[in-house]
């Protein structure tokens, strides 16, 4: 949900055609709004019955929107409302509006079937999606009035960027959420302090100026909401020699209360001249919606350009203990009682099956150290744990009562979970065998393999479990570049699926997301650095699993990088199955020829748009110089 219902849409940025009282003003109509007597009627109301009367939501920033859902009018009034018919109109700008069409071509509009009573949620798909930042609800047909509650579903615009470039120019952060201690003239105010802002002569100088030199002053930044900031990068000021060379970082959830950033350091290293972008990481992350460089030394003068990265902090979801969908092969454990206690029993919720299995891991010996591991099959963020016994109609009372977390990128280096003080930290678990208890990771745990560690039992050690977090890999900027005066900041972020290393057959791909054996080869190249096809036929596919339905935003090729060789044309096939494949065509219904590469190492980046949802994807070479050889990367975001 892209935040009509939760609110984090504001009520500003819900407007219409036309209210019929204040009571039914725009702003009311949000999913599962509820009437209040006296005060509103819990939906939008159009002040008249006419075709073409719209809700419209400004969602903030450019979006790929994927689904509408709507309600009529509340059901505790005595009115019986709704609209069963509409259509959908989208604008980048909020200037120039376009219907979303008719993918049968017989109309130049799509007529969403819309409710047919007042509670019932119905949603329609956008297949493709809507890239936009302005949407609209057009009412073509409605029962007895004119009456609405809607939300949009989707996520915000897929990286333009790979995720490592501080470049950021859209500027979504507006200038009104970037403050700073002080600054010296209108010149140099603080929203002038963006990543490779330029000076503007007799306007303004391309950079944040402090005005004193003093340790602490600092620029501040409203992310919008609360979001997972990942890096820090700065610059000086563009036209002069100045900068700030050593800053720590504070941040806040409610810009009331703040909280120093620390490291082994507490210092992080700033700039040394004008225009190199240095960045930082953040590890562990920050969770955060404001966000200070503090100054604590500089070059000249307190003078700043900077940048955040990260994505916004997204509602968590199990990540597939209790469903299945982390099958039995990826959990495992120090040890296991017998084969019916094996370490996959162990999932929240399983129950016991009578001389079969008991429903539960436990542990062949009672000992601290002992823990349930699980593979969640790519690097992924972690935002929670929880813990049950052995079920209950086992008949017998066996529970974690403490434990500790251990996580790692790669299943060899391992890292434990630490409290704010640097202290392993010891989470509460179970006093019984059914209750369900929940613990947060704040900050979050960025990992691909996880551990829970017993501590403490009573009985025996004996667990089911469940982690919840979701999906990301690579991370953009928080737009906080050069500014567009048609953003601002809310929405999330989309990003990078994670395929970046060049040497895929050397231990993975970027952040071992997606592993060597879900790369298959045509033929040859089982060492190389490169993708190699020894006998040169056209069409041979360079094919590559992303190990769940994806949303599929780009593609990216290189050549070899030790010898002059590359694709210079190609096709993009997929499939959600991986048994019947589709070619990605243009707007014309004619398959795609995207433009390859002409040198070794320039990395050459298309756009599908729209995007594929797809678990498989396939390079088709079309063209090439010399030999077929290449290295490629894709970009979105888990479906």
């Amino acid at each position: 949900p892209l935040g009509m219902e939760d609110g984090s849409i504001p009520d500003s940025s819900i407007t219409a055609s036309s209210q019929n009282h204040a009571n039914y003003s725009p702003y009311y109509g949000r999913l599962n709004n509820q009437a209040v007597s006296g005060k509103r009627w819990g939906s939008w109301a159009a002040k008249i019955n006419q075709k073409g009367e719209y809700l419209q939501v400004d969602l903030g920033r450019v979006t790929w929107v994927t689904h509408v859902a709507t309600q009529g009018r509340p059901k505790g009034s005595s009115y019986i409302k709704w609209v069963t018919e509409y259509t959908v109109e989208y604008s980048l700008t909020g200037d120039q509006w376009q219907s979303y069409p008719d993918g049968n071509g017989l109309l130049f509009f799509k007529i969403f079937p819309g409710n047919s009573d007042q509670t019932t949620v119905v949603k329609n798909e956008f297949s493709p999606a809507i890239k936009a930042r302005y949407v609209r609800i057009v009412v073509q047909a409605w029962y007895s009035y004119i009456t609405m509650r809607a939300e949009f579903y989707g996520f915000s615009s897929p990286p333009e960027s790979d995720g490592r470039r501080p470049e950021s120019d859209d500027g979504s952060i507006p200038d009104s959420s970037i403050t700073a201690s002080s600054h010296y003239s209108a010149s140099f105010s603080p929203y002038y302090g963006r990543l490779n802002n330029q000076t503007v002569g007799g306007k303004h100088v391309g950079a944040l100026a402090a005005k004193i030199k003093s340790k602490d002053e600092y620029l501040q930044v409203d992310l919008g909401r609360v979001t997972l900031v990942t890096h820090v990068a700065t610059q000086g000021r563009d036209d002069f020699p100045e900068w700030v060379n050593m800053y720590t970082v504070n941040y806040s959830l409610t810009g009331d209360q703040w909280q120093s950033y620390e490291d082994e350091n507490g210092v992080f290293p700033g700039n040394s001249d004008q225009t190199t972008v240095v960045k930082n990481e953040f590890s562990p992350v920050i969770k955060a919606r404001y966000v200070r460089i503090v100054v604590q030394a500089w070059h000249s003068y307190i003078t700043m350009r900077a940048e955040f990265y990260g994505c916004c902090a997204k509602k968590s979801y199990p990540l597939g203990m209790e469903d299945g969908s982390i099958p039995d092969s990826s959990i495992t454990a120090s040890s296991h009682y017998s084969a019916s206690h094996s370490p996959y029993y162990g999932r929240l919720n399983n129950k016991a099956i009578t001389n079969i299995h008991w429903g539960a891991w436990a542990a062949k010996t009672n000992q601290k150290g002992e823990y349930l591991q699980v593979d969640l099959g790519r690097v992924t963020w972690v935002t929670h744990v929880a813990t049950q016994g052995i079920p209950k109609e086992t008949g017998y009372m066996q529970w974690v009562i403490e434990y500790t977390v251990e996580y790692s990128l790669t299943g060899e280096q391992w890292q434990s979970y630490q409290d704010v003080n640097g202290v392993i930290k010891v989470f509460t678990g179970n006093s019984d065998q059914t209750t369900v208890v929940k613990n947060e990771f704040s900050p979050v745990i960025r990992a691909r393999y996880v551990r829970i560690v017993a501590q403490a039992w009573y009985s025996h050690n004996t667990m089911r479990a469940e982690f919840y977090g979701y999906f990301l890999s690579g991370f953009t900027p928080l737009a906080f570049g050069q500014p567009r005066p048609t953003c601002k900041a809310t929405g999330s972020l989309c990003h990078a699926v994670s395929m970046t290393s060049p040497k895929p057959w050397h231990g993975g791909l970027s952040g071992y997301s997606i592993l060597p054996k879900d790369l298959p080869q045509t033929s040859g190249g089982k060492e190389a650095s490169y993708f190699s096809i020894l006998d040169l036929l056209q069409a041979r596919p360079s094919h590559c699993p992303l190990g769940r339905v994806t949303l599929v935003t780009h593609v990216a090729t290189q050549g070899r990088d030790d010898f002059p060789q590359w694709v210079t044309k190609y096709n993009v096939n997929y499939s959600l199955t991986g048994d019947q494949w589709q070619s990605y065509e243009d707007e014309n219904g004619v398959i795609k020829v995207f433009p390859g590469n002409s040198d070794q190492t320039t990395l050459v980046k298309n756009e599908f748009f729209p995007f594929i949802k797809t678990r498989y994807v396939r390079i088709l070479v079309q063209a090439w110089y010399y030999h077929i050889t290449m290295r490629a990367e894709f970009y979105g975001c888990a479906a």
